[in-house]
């Protein structure tokens, strides 16, 4: 590979709209991060990508580090030696494939979420990756980079909230074009692959390990599940158990929000996903009664960056990646468990859930999955 200890030398697999009004922008504005390519299966498409990530790079003030250059064909792109690290925004259903292809390639991947569809395409792309130890592999959940983020769950590590009880996560948006791939079954679209992921992931973050009982149920229509209903029973110390209530729909209006509540306080995110860069967003702390505490400072920050300087940290200087491939197997866990729920109209049950923290890819037993193979119902 060519880094030099340096800079992380990006290329973008695919055009999607997130690499080029997001992601690419936020690589070239990171300390340590370059862009050098952007593939796509034509050229010209590749060149207007470029283009358009340039001028919102260009918005914000940022001088790239680097020229892209446009590639005509995501295998070439893998075999650019210029190339350390790939972003994959593809459709969901290619992730797995190019994702392999890439470790072969020797390239680090960071995978634009969900990585994969279900718990047996985790487990393939870490067996994968347990052949690369070299490689850092990481599913691409940008928001736990934010530091609103990070002032919730000091506040929790601290003890501010006591016994943590529930959280409740909402997460919204219309969406009914036929051709957009979160609307066609055959590229993994719908909505818990394209929103319920977050409320799982932000689940996990605050509770710190994996559900023991999910029940779900998914309203469907043309082959996809348009709303996410979802009750998760998380251990908690001291024989505690704590619910995360989930509703996710790509059929109503735009709207996200997160509502964390322990015995002595609450904490209420407005904004918990994706905040614009220029959006100073905080969390609110209200004590049992309901008072408001202190206020976190609002921050506007680009949380796409601070995902950059981590992964980019793990791979130049062997800094600890949070959120690995043990995590991004534990998540699509869950998500075949909601599946199985739904699907079954009964709780999806795992005995023994893992204790398991989001914030660590040190080698540890992966939880099995919530599915007909390995849990249970009633």
């Amino acid at each position: 590979m060519a880094s030099n200890n340096t800079c992380l030398s990006w290329g973008i697999l695919g055009a999607a709209r997130i690499a080029r009004r997001k992601v690419m922008p936020a690589f070239m504005a990171a300390p340590n991060n370059r862009v050098v390519a952007l593939a796509s299966r034509e050229r010209a498409t590749a060149e207007s990508g470029i283009r358009e990530a340039l001028e919102q790079a260009a918005e914000r003030g940022v001088v790239p580090r680097a020229q892209p250059r446009a590639v005509e064909g995501y295998a070439s792109l893998l075999q650019d030696p210029e190339v350390d690290a790939v972003y994959i925004p593809l459709p969901n259903h290619l992730h797995l494939d190019w994702a392999l292809k890439a470790l072969e390639a020797g390239k680090h991947v960071l995978l634009e979420k969900p990585a994969v569809l279900d718990g047996k395409q985790a487990r393939k792309l870490a067996a994968a990756a347990a052949r690369y130890p070299a490689l850092q592999v990481a599913e691409g959940f940008m928001f736990r980079h934010h530091p609103q983020w990070a002032e919730v769950l000091d506040w929790v590590r601290q003890g501010r909230l006591g016994t943590l009880r529930s959280a409740t996560v909402q997460f919204s948006f219309f969406s009914e074009d036929p051709n957009n791939i979160r609307n066609k079954a055959e590229t993994g679209g719908g909505a818990l692959l394209d929103i319920g992921c977050y409320a799982i992931a932000a689940g996990r973050l605050i509770f710190g390990g994996a559900p023991e009982r999910v029940r779900a149920t998914l309203e469907t229509h043309n082959g996809i599940d348009r709303q996410v209903r979802a009750e998760m029973h998380f251990p908690q110390p001291g024989g505690q158990t704590a619910r995360l209530h989930v509703q996710c729909d790509i059929g109503s209006a735009y709207f996200q929000r997160l509502d964390l509540h322990g015995e002595d306080g609450r904490v209420v995110l407005e904004r918990p996903f994706n905040p614009w860069p220029h959006e100073p967003v905080a969390p609110l702390l209200y004590d049992r009664y309901g008072k408001a505490l202190d206020q976190a400072e609002a921050v506007a920050t680009d949380h796409f960056i601070l995902q950059a300087e981590a992964f980019a940290a793990a791979v130049l200087d062997g800094a600890p990646l949070d959120f690995g491939v043990p995590d991004l197997v534990a998540q699509a866990d869950v998500m075949d468990a909601v599946r199985f729920s739904a699907q079954a109209d009964a709780w999806a049950i795992q005995p023994k859930a893992a204790s398991q923290s989001s914030g660590t890819s040190a080698p540890r037993p992966v939880p099995k999955p919530l599915h007909p193979d390995h849990g249970r119902m009633v």
